[in-house]
């Protein structure tokens, strides 16, 4: 957990632009990565979780802190403490993504 934590700290701290795109399921791990780029572009047939708390733990790698900055206290405490999945278009209007794309098309420019 401390070297996924560590990890994700060195990519938030990338002087460049980084960005997310999320094809399909970003659970647990892979929610707090591309919480921790600048950018994240979801497919429509994205889900996007935090389901640590359905096993009885809770992300471990800074997923709590950037959730919680990047979408509000309420709706990361959804995410975090009862492990509530969104689907895209609910991400894109949250503020988990900041820009939804059909699937195969990518960034739009």
């Amino acid at each position: 957990a401390q070297r996924f934590g560590e990890a994700f700290e060195t990519l938030a701290a990338f002087r460049g632009v980084s960005i997310a795109a999320i094809n399909g399921y970003a659970m647990g791990g892979g929610l707090e990565c591309a919480l921790a780029c600048d950018l994240r572009v979801v497919e429509s047939h994205a889900q996007l979780a935090l389901p640590e708390a359905s096993v009885g733990l809770l992300p471990c790698a800074g997923g709590t802190q950037w959730l919680s900055w990047t979408i509000g206290e309420s709706w990361a405490k959804r995410m975090v403490l009862l492990g509530e999945r969104v689907d895209a278009a609910t991400a894109l209007r949250i503020g988990l993504a900041d820009e939804l794309a059909e699937k195969g098309q990518g960034l739009a420019t």
